[in-house]
């Protein structure tokens, strides 16, 4: 591959194109390694992710083993942006297809229904979005522990959630801690880019300070304002009803 050419003595291959129909032979190539811990990092640009790449990377251990861990960046927001009720019945059917896919299960629909009719708000459908893929990841994959943590943007907008599956109580016990910290360090993090904007700004009006915003920020005490504790997903919203 042109990777190993340009990285001689790196034990690394590349199989190029759509990962739905590389994946099996990629893990096909690697079956004799199946008896080894394995990580699969899923990082869509959107909703692309199909349920069938979760199955396979589950399915790819040998029986006995713990499955093949997952982080994958989940873009709980996009699913109404890409269910439009303002397209034609051709690209809407496609796209309400795709989320199917995504989820392995339409049980998205009274979520998105809902949300559409302002039963629900935004972020009320968005946790009940990601709690159906932890849901489907536990109860139809079979993996005992998931854990879920919400990225946003610098003023606070969800982007996406870092959802994480695992049958080991060791990756259980190492993504709390990681995720915990994270929670805590999440609100610091927006602070200081926030100060050094403003300390951008400043610069370029020529009224810096004696000391800058972010210095101020980052000497400024932690506040605990948000932790996090993994629950267990729930049925999904209107399960059964």
């Amino acid at each position: 591959m042109a990777y190993q050419a340009s990285a001689p003595g790196r034990d690394v291959l590349v199989y190029p194109g759509d990962v739905h129909k590389s994946l099996r032979p990629a893990l096909a190539d690697l079956a004799r390694y199946n008896w080894a811990p394995t990580f699969a990092f899923i990082d869509p640009d959107g909703v692309e992710a199909r349920w069938e790449l979760f199955e396979t990377l589950a399915g790819y251990k040998r029986p006995g083993r713990m499955k093949v861990e997952l982080f994958l960046l989940l873009v709980s927001p996009q699913v109404v942006r890409v269910v439009n009720p303002k397209l034609d019945s051709r690209d809407l059917q496609r796209a309400e297809q795709q989320i199917t896919d995504m989820f392995g299960s339409d049980a998205w629909r009274p979520i998105l229904a809902d949300r559409q009719a302002g039963v629900l708000d935004a972020e009320r459908a968005r946790d009940e979005l990601t709690n159906l893929m932890r849901w489907q990841l536990e109860t139809v994959l079979g993996y005992r522990f998931t854990h879920a943590l919400r990225l946003t943007n610098l003023q606070g907008t969800p982007l996406y959630d870092m959802v994480f599956a695992t049958d080991h109580p060791v990756g259980d016990k190492i993504m709390s801690d990681v995720y915990r910290a994270a929670a805590a360090r999440f609100p610091q993090m927006r602070r200081e880019m926030r100060a050094r904007r403003r300390d951008e700004s400043d610069a370029a009006l020529g009224s810096e300070g004696f000391w800058s915003f972010e210095e101020l920020v980052q000497d400024a005490p932690l506040k605990a304002d948000e932790t996090y504790r993994r629950l267990p997903p729930t049925p999904p919203y209107r399960w059964g009803g």
